[in-house]
């Protein structure tokens, strides 16, 4: 057994106010982790004096890795390149985790790798947490069944709310080497391509029902936020392209059924809120813009784009004239309120 189980990517960018509490939170995992603190050029702090001093504190678990700046892609290009353990995640500078289910989690995948039933995908609970308001639980309870290996065939109906994303989700570090996904440079939302192009290299599921990743909203700089979301429309309209792209390349008749469908499931949800997002900037030409992204998912996805546009959040968006743009916005809006995301 490869004597790291687990890596633990922490990709930094100006994250010296953060980063501290993330790895405080990780270190617990002891020689059993390998937590790779990837400064991606920050040039106005001291994130990398930072790491290095945690690399000097936790010699055999933390690695700091500088590389000239090449934004989030390209800090994960490295972490995937550099990590030796079984198992591959990812946290944020800026988010935490819940250290008592991170020790649970790991007996859990050397228990797995110890019997010789190795989980490709393993899957956790992550919670959005916002100063000033209650934390919202994002579980996969009825999606999949807890503590048991799984295949597609056998994971259940995923509830309005339940996605895979990259915080609930540990990949076994040879299907991300089967994928051979490489980021793009300077482009914010490339983790959309870490949740959507292993799948298909996915063949075990694990759940383990454990609130692991806590996942920190609310600040006016992040990239989630709704006005940057805005400003880096392109950027987002970019990957949304790269993620049409990737699911035309698989052959979908190989594909187990029930990953196929929500493979589709998420694409809709992509292009649905890429299609929210140029309603919002309402900038001359993103009408045009829209139709645009779905006529390019009809182009490279024929077989599959009456599928995506016959989802719910689909026809959502595509409700014609201001009247159905006014519907989205305002079904965007409650969304977001409900759950406190803003």
């Amino acid at each position: 057994m490869n004597s790291k189980i687990l890596t633990i990517m922490v990709p930094c960018y100006n994250s010296a106010p953060f980063m501290g509490k993330c790895i405080e939170s990780l270190v617990p995992g002891g020689e059993d982790v390998e937590i790779l603190v990837i400064d991606d050029g920050s040039p106005t702090d001291n994130t990398w004096e930072i790491a290095s001093d945690y690399e000097k504190r936790y010699p055999g678990i933390i690695r700091a890795i500088h590389q000239e700046n090449g934004g989030y892609g390209e800090a994960v290009n490295t972490g995937m390149r550099e990590a030796v353990g079984t198992y591959f995640c990812i946290m944020d500078a800026d988010d935490s985790a819940n250290t008592k289910a991170l020790l649970k989690i790991i007996n859990r995948l050397k228990s797995l790798e110890k019997a010789g039933t190795p989980a490709d995908l393993f899957l956790v609970n992550y919670i959005y947490k916002k100063e000033g308001t209650k934390n919202v639980r994002m579980g996969l309870k009825g999606a999949f069944e807890t503590d048991k290996l799984l295949t597609w065939e056998e994971t259940g109906r995923f509830a309005l709310t339940q996605y895979l994303m990259i915080h609930n989700l540990i990949y076994r570090k040879e299907v991300l080497d089967k994928t051979g996904l490489k980021l793009p440079s300077h482009v914010c939302y490339s983790d959309n391509l870490i949740v959507m192009c292993p799948l298909q290299h996915v063949k075990s599921i694990y759940y383990m029902d454990v609130d692991y990743y806590y996942y920190t909203i609310g600040r006016p700089d992040q990239s989630v936020n709704e006005s940057v979301q805005i400003k880096q429309l392109d950027q987002q309209l970019f990957i949304t392209r790269l993620v049409i792209d990737s699911f035309s390349e698989m052959d979908h008749k190989k594909l187990p059924r029930k990953l196929y469908n929500y493979m589709v499931r998420n694409l809709a949800l992509v292009l649905s809120t890429t299609s929210t997002f140029l309603y919002l900037r309402n900038a001359p030409g993103d009408i045009e813009e829209k139709k645009a992204i779905w006529d390019y998912a009809k182009e490279k996805c024929p077989d599959s784009y009456g599928r995506l546009r016959h989802r719910f959040v689909s026809r959502w968006v595509n409700i014609p004239g201001s009247i159905g743009r006014k519907i989205s916005i305002w079904g965007y809006n409650f969304t977001n309120n409900t759950l406190n995301f803003r």
